[in-house]
């Protein structure tokens, strides 16, 4: 075990400063962080998979992690490790919240790696002590034994062994799922099925001899669908229970009085996976992954505890975080870290708030992503924070969340409407640019090529010149496409760090020898004759438009800066939008197997899990075009807003994401710094070929498919980024000609004349 302190090399941050040196940075307009300002110390414990691995000397494939017992200064931590040689694998790890492990007990070891199966099924404490419930499957008799141990941390072992056995009036099939004590009271949770083969679930209250079963029952109209979280507060044990209300899920925080048996419930809008119960503390959430947040389970009201943006782990942690001690200074989660392949480290963090702010004096920039950030962003972030001195970034989640209520209005929609997205989207670039134009706006802005409306002057700074004077850039070390103005007035306003592609994977046999891309007609044909006319297209008209749109160029601009669109290529997209009939096939992407044609894969680890077996056999093209083009770059970056008044510092930041230690790090896009990308590329496959080999199962990744990938994308190109509120207008109008209502020429015409009166009021 080591501690792990989220550092980068310091020397990250100068990284492309030098050859702007201090100019652009007004420090005299920046605001500063006070030292009042809120602010929460961390202590991160990083425990690895080849840690616990160590203990069974057997390489895993999955590690499944799990805090209880949880008190003011230590939990306990249980490690259940799938490996494909040993059956008895769990290992159960007393913590303190610094890191300190205070013992041990591997379960497979005490009962010598038997081929019987031992699990725990509980673990919590009671007085000074710790026990474990633990089901022991005994096959010759074909039934479930239920033994308490009383744990010893120290000498590494189980002992005091008591059967535990479920009152007579308990279904003797009844699995229990957990236990705690809560009043001096032995109370578990437990659950069968009936000979109907409904789930049944209940509480059972153990007093000495003395015992009380509770169904709980919230209504005749209310299907109890599973109960979690079950703790200890005072003389109540707590829970939480997922009901079906009239075919609505809900979410029901509950409190059992072991005295009287009663129950009492309070509905919240809050997931049943987001929410927990901490003992002695109250009912905590991190649901929405920038807040830890305490739950009122009377009213099911929520008031932020943590600001996850006071801490230098904003954003880092967001899968299986769980919640093991809270209070209104100390606050300690279980965490794993990001990864798209291999068994994550788990992390122990304890947040301490702190008396004065460390970052105090340091001026204040601020970030914005239109999209949702990446977890490769915020560990840059993070990073940045920790180690400059002068300089600390807070992220602005406005636009964001602008954006997102597109989304958001349509959850419970069997189909998402993408044209009622791409109309948030686009309304939320027109609030941020007119609050950079106040003055008012962030000073660092991520956002993709689907955000055209932002390459002016008059919102983001033109980097064309940093961009030259950066001889890292231009070593050649980069894709090409990276140092390629993507402003359609020849200005670099955007420095992307990551990509994908846009593009078809095509059994090659079904395409000439050579082709970058596919026409209308050519894609036609391969899926009519090589797919039972199954479009690979997305189903959704605007969503297939703007898909066909973006990657392509067919906008020009005259002298005076008026759009055109009245050309040839733009008339082949728009016949062949409209030639779809209402009735059309989609491919619904569920299925497992390899289709001739796709268009769903965007990047590598999408790419090897799809094709690393048939790699050879297919390769990446264009989507269906007017010219049957190669699949383009689509790429995601960082701008500086006009209104930062910290550019030199901005910029230093941009830089870091072009940093080996920044691009090397798992991420859904894939990096731009070529040594960067190949090393990941084969760490990926390594790391995912190390699980296949520990489970005895599964196909291994060819190492070769990984030069097949960077060969196949290396003919991709650019095209101009697209605005968003130009989208809008052709979501609107394009039907008109789709359904023969209008010509091409007068939809071609409305359309040109709407965004021109557009981009004329944008000045």
């Amino acid at each position: 075990m080591k501690k792990f302190i989220c550092v980068l090399a310091a020397v990250s941050l100068l990284f492309g400063v030098a050859s702007c040196g201090n100019r652009g940075n007004d420090l005299s307009k920046a605001k500063k962080v006070s030292e009042d300002e809120t602010w929460w110390n961390d202590s991160i414990t990083k425990i690895t998979a080849d840690e616990i691995n160590g203990e069974l000397n057997e390489p895993s494939y999955q590690l499944l992690t799990k805090c209880c017992a949880a008190d003011e200064d230590s939990f306990v931590v249980s490690f259940m490790v799938m490996s494909q040689n040993i059956r008895n694998n769990e290992i159960l790890r007393h913590y303190s919240y610094k890191g300190e492990l205070l013992g041990q007990v591997n379960i497979g070891a005490f009962f010598g790696y038997k081929e019987d199966y031992y699990a725990t099924n509980a673990v919590y404490k009671k007085n000074d002590s710790y026990y474990a419930l633990l089901r022991h499957v005994d096959e010759e008799q074909e039934r479930q034994v239920y033994t308490i141990y009383e744990i010893d941390f120290k000498e590494g072992k189980l002992k005091n062994p008591v059967t535990f056995e479920l009152p007579s009036d308990v279904n003797k099939q009844a699995e229990i799922n957990t236990m705690v004590e809560a009043g001096g009271k032995t109370v578990c949770q437990f659950d069968y099925f009936d000979k109907n083969w409904q789930a049944v679930r209940g509480i059972c209250v153990i007093d000495g001899d003395k015992h009380k079963t509770v169904y709980p029952d919230f209504g005749n109209d209310v299907k109890l669908e599973y109960i979690s979280n079950l703790s200890s507060s005072g003389d109540a044990a707590t829970f939480i229970a997922a009901v079906n209300e009239n075919g609505l899920e809900k979410t029901l925080f509950c409190t059992l009085d072991v005295n009287t048996y009663d129950i009492t419930s309070v509905k919240s809008d809050h997931s049943i996976m987001d929410a927990n119960f901490v003992e002695g503390c109250g009912v905590f959430d991190i649901s929405d992954w920038r807040t830890v947040a305490k739950i009122d389970p009377s009213t099911g009201g929520r008031n932020t505890l943590v600001d996850l943006s006071d801490t230098f782990i904003s954003g880092q942690y967001v899968l299986g975080t769980q919640i093991a001690w809270a209070s209104d200074d100390k606050v300690v989660l279980l965490a794993e870290d990001y990864a798209l392949c291999g068994t994550p480290a788990t992390n122990i963090i304890l947040l301490e708030k702190a008396k004065t702010n460390p970052n105090a004096g340091k001026a204040v920039l601020t970030i914005a992503s239109l999209d949702e950030m990446t977890n490769q962003e915020y560990c840059a972030v993070n990073d940045f924070n920790r180690n400059s001195d002068k300089f600390f970034i807070k992220t602005d989640y406005k636009y964001y969340d602008m954006a997102n209520e597109g989304w958001k209005s349509q959850e419970g929609s069997d189909e998402y409407d993408h044209g009622i997205i791409t109309s948030f989207e686009a309304d939320t670039a027109t609030v941020l640019m007119s609050d950079i134009r106040e003055g008012k706006g962030p000073d660092l802005v991520i956002y993709s090529n689907e955000y055209g409306q932002l390459n002016n002057t008059d919102y983001l700074v033109d980097l064309t010149k940093r961009i030259a004077s950066e001889k890292r850039l231009n070593s050649g070390e980069y894709m090409s496409f990276v140092t390629q103005p993507n402003g359609r007035d020849g200005n670099h306003y955007r420095l992307n760090y990551g990509f994908m592609f846009d593009g078809c994977i095509v059994k090659s046999d079904l395409i000439g020898e050579g082709a970058a891309g596919l026409t209308f007609g050519q894609y036609e044909q391969i899926i009519n004759e090589s797919y039972g006319g199954v479009n690979v297209l997305p189903k959704d008209g605007s969503l297939r438009m703007k898909t066909l749109f973006t990657c392509s160029d067919y906008m020009s601009f005259d002298k005076s800066g008026k759009i055109s669109l009245n050309n040839d290529g733009f008339r082949a997209m728009a016949d062949y939008m409209a030639s779809i009939p209402d009735n059309a096939k989609f491919d619904n992407l569920i299925d497992d197997k390899v289709d001739p044609v796709s268009c769903y894969v965007r990047n590598f680890s999408s790419y090897i899990y799809a094709y690393s077996q048939v790699y050879s056999d297919y390769s990446i093209v264009g989507l269906p075009s007017s010219d049957g083009h190669a699949e383009t770059i689509s790429g995601r970056g960082i701008g500086i807003t006009s209104c930062c008044v910290l550019q030199d510092a901005a910029w230093s930041f941009v830089m870091k994401m072009m940093s080996p230690e920044v691009q090397s790090m798992s991420d859904m896009y894939d990096p731009v710094l070529l040594i960067a990308q190949k090393d990941y590329f084969k760490s990926f496959v390594s790391t995912y070929n190390a699980g296949v080999k520990a489970a005895g199962e599964g196909k291994m990744f060819p190492e070769k498919a990984v030069d097949a990938y960077i060969g196949q994308i290396s003919d991709a190109v650019v095209v101009p980024d697209v605005d968003s509120s130009i989208l809008v207008i052709m979501n609107e109008e394009m039907p008109a000609y789709y359904e023969g209502q209008k010509s091409f020429d007068e939809v071609c015409f409305i359309i040109e004349n709407r965004v021109n009166l557009m981009l004329s009021e944008r000045g």
